[in-house]
């Protein structure tokens, strides 16, 4: 280092040579921030609208770049050098290089970041090159957050948006760059990592760009800033763990490769190794091949008690093959104790496994006499006047629901122009338990019923499909099809905070964004649990307009018995037709609450309710969000146990207070008004605690 930083002031004081071919420079040129703060280019004559400058052949030429407190200073270089020999180097304040060599490729303007109070940019090359730079000063960003990592680990996305944020954790913090792009991450140079709280007063350490380059874990035993300064438009992510159990840990990371199987080996004879599954995408353990005298430990977060899944021998988890890790929100790690090799699966696509399911279905059907009769692989199409599609054709929703003849395979291909969507209403009644009506939508969401009474569907673009598939002559069935124009414009744009966001999910038409900076989580209320039709209505996307990636239908998530979360900062909400139900969606920031499986409190009418939270081997809450009053009466707890209660989402600003057994009962009864869009979250650590309402 000491010797290479020798070459370099070296080359800061030499004398550069000029030559007509092409522009000249010298070394120890100054550069201070514009009074007016707009850029500094050179050459002064250039910008970046214009085609590369010459650099004339054999120049040494340097520029020190100062920065006022407060600011950081974005470099961008549009070069290119034709020998070997030829490079440009940039060092920052803290001493840390970066060699830039461009072996006849260009340097395509894309920017690099410092902090405060320098930096030194050196070009140095024997033949003619291309070379020019542009340098812009902006403001410092301020610490907005302040968030404490524990077991549960923190991924982010690094890179997609502004954020200044800080973080601390026992024994230090650790950090793992894990770009989308391997080998043109160049979007990481915009996030920095200062130690401290503050990017005014903390020690600058380096940018992700760099630490990733070490393919070592990062780790700082203080508090450290991670400070984005430019959104791109890529999905870096950061993993951000607590170090003290993660210390002498060396990370294997499982890199997907979809429509392929990737083979692994972590090897933990000399040190601590670890298989890290960060990527956000499913997985599927199909093979292992391990050491008779090894064992695999599963964490679903950082190494620790409460994300502590199972120790598995050799024997055990090849009986429990193939084991699927569903990545989204979170992170899994498989500590190996000796060594181990493990094979994954990558599927191409859940639409092309629901399509998969859809071949099964295409079956001749038997006619029968005894009901109308249908066969597989109809395809259906928006009709040129919008009217709605009936089958049979003869019938319509004034009428009887007509009979379907025993023994039918049926299945509809139903495509939806962009620009649309599509409602589907079905009547229909079975009489066996094997009889069902399936319908899959364009993300591969399976629907199955069993008794339609025409509460609709709705279906984003480009299809769905309709199977029906019946044993008894008494099953009836009806579908109405019917396409309507989508919203085009958006009715608002919400940033959703500490508080949480909760909004009546079908009672109006909307088209709303959301936005959260480590992702949104929805958690559905609907009116009736037992009949909540209606959240078919409300459509969910990833993404900033109906032009991002459909996920699903409220009713679908709600089906799933937990909170959904999105892997973008920002999606889309979108009622399609407004019902009289007063359906309730909680909208919360996914910071904190990755891996918390919510229990709802559901209300009966002048009735008591009790409910069991059980945090014995996964974090549970109990959330109270329907707009009623309700009095906590009683509370039964484990010895170990203890409740932290919010006053909104799981965030210090939202903390009302701690309650072990005892201090509940000095207190109860407690009373609770969630009139007003109030919402209550109630945490259970070690053990498990039953709650006992009045309404």
């Amino acid at each position: 280092m000491h010797s290479t930083m020798h070459k370099l002031l070296t080359l800061l004081f030499i004398v550069s040579a000029v030559s007509a071919a092409g522009n000249t420079c010298k070394t120890g040129n100054i550069v201070n921030r514009l009074v007016n703060s707009k850029p500094y280019y050179w050459p002064s004559t250039w910008n970046e609208t214009q085609t590369t400058p010459h650099l004339a052949k054999e120049q040494s030429c340097s520029w020190i770049v100062t920065i006022p407190n407060g600011y950081y200073a974005k470099l961008s270089i549009s070069g290119k050098t034709t020998d070997k020999d030829s490079r440009f180097q940039t060092i920052d304040a803290v001493g840390n290089f970066i060699h830039i060599f461009f072996k006849t490729t260009h340097e395509g303007m894309e920017p690099y970041y410092f902090p405060p109070t320098k930096f030194t940019l050196a070009v140095s090359n024997e033949a003619v090159a291309q070379f020019a730079f542009k340098i812009e000063w902006f403001p410092l960003p301020r610490t907005t957050r302040i968030n404490f990592i524990g077991e549960e680990t923190d991924l982010i996305n690094a890179t997609n948006h502004l954020y200044c944020e800080s973080y601390g954790g026992n024994g230090g913090i650790t950090l793992l760059p894990l770009p989308i792009n391997r080998t043109n991450y160049y979007s990481l140079r915009s996030t920095l990592v200062f130690q401290g709280h503050d990017t005014d007063n903390g020690i600058y350490i380096s940018n992700l760009f760099l630490l990733y380059q070490t393919k070592k874990l990062y780790i700082n035993t203080y508090d450290i800033v991670v400070a984005n300064l430019e959104a791109s438009n890529k999905q870096d992510l950061l993993l951000i763990q607590e170090a003290q159990n993660i210390n002498n840990v060396t990370y294997v990371e499982l890199i997907p490769e979809p429509h392929s199987n990737v083979t692994v080996t972590v090897n933990s004879h000399k040190t601590q190794e670890a298989l890290l599954i960060a990527y956000q995408v499913n997985q599927t353990l199909v093979d292992v091949q391990m050491d008779a005298s090894s064992t695999v430990t599963v964490y679903y977060g950082s190494p620790g008690g409460f994300s502590f899944d199972q120790t598995y021998n050799k024997t055990a988890l090849i009986s429990a093959l193939p084991l699927q890790f569903n990545n989204f929100g979170g992170v899994t790690e498989l500590f190996v104790k000796a060594k181990a090799t493990f094979t994954f699966e990558y599927f191409v696509s859940i639409y092309l496994q629901s399509k998969m399911f859809f071949l099964l279905l295409a079956i001749v059907s038997t006619v029968s006499a005894a009901g109308n009769t249908c066969k597989t692989g109809n395809i259906v199409n928006r009709l040129v006047n919008s009217q709605p599609y009936y089958w049979p054709t003869t019938w319509n929703e004034n009428q009887t629901t007509p009979s379907l003849a025993k023994d039918q395979t049926c299945s509809w291909i139903v495509t939806v122009p962009k620009g649309y969507y599509a409602k589907l209403s079905i009547s229909g009644k079975t009489t066996d338990k094997d009889s069902r009506f399936q319908i899959i939508d364009s993300a591969g969401n399976l629907m199955q019923t069993s008794t339609e009474g025409m509460q609709p569907y709705y279906f984003p673009p480009a299809k769905f499909t309709l199977a029906v598939s019946n044993k008894a002559a008494a099953t009836i069935i009806s579908p109405q099809t019917l396409m309507v124009t989508v919203p085009t414009e958006i009715t608002s744009y919400n940033s959703v905070g500490p508080q949480g966001t909760l909004i009546n999910a079908t009672n109006s038409l909307y088209y709303r964004t959301y936005y959260a900076p480590q992702g949104v989580s929805l958690l559905a209320f609907p009116v009736s649990t037992t009949s909540y039709y209606s959240l078919r209505s409300t459509l969910v996307y990833q993404g900033s307009s109906l032009d991002g990636t459909y996920i699903s239908n409220l009713y679908s998530l709600y089906q799933t018995n937990n909170q959904w979360i999105s892997k973008d900062d920002t999606i889309v909400l979108v009622n399609l037709e407004a019902s009289e139900n007063s359906d309730l969606l909680l909208i919360q920031e996914a910071l904190r609450i990755k891996d918390i499986t919510f229990t709802e409190l559901i209300p009966t009418v002048n009735s008591k309710v009790s409910v069991t939270v059980n945090s014995t081997k996964k974090k549970t809450a109990l959330v109270a969000a329907y707009q009623v009053k309700q009095t906590l009466t009683d509370v039964q707890m484990d010895t170990a146990a203890y409740v932290t209660i919010y006053y909104g989402s799981l965030d210090p600003y939202n903390f009302y207070k701690n309650f072990t057994k005892t201090q509940f009962q000095e207190v109860l009864p407690m009373n609770f008004d969630n009139s007003g869009g109030n919402v209550y979250e109630f945490y259970v650590y070690n053990g498990k605690a039953t709650f006992t309402f009045q309404f």
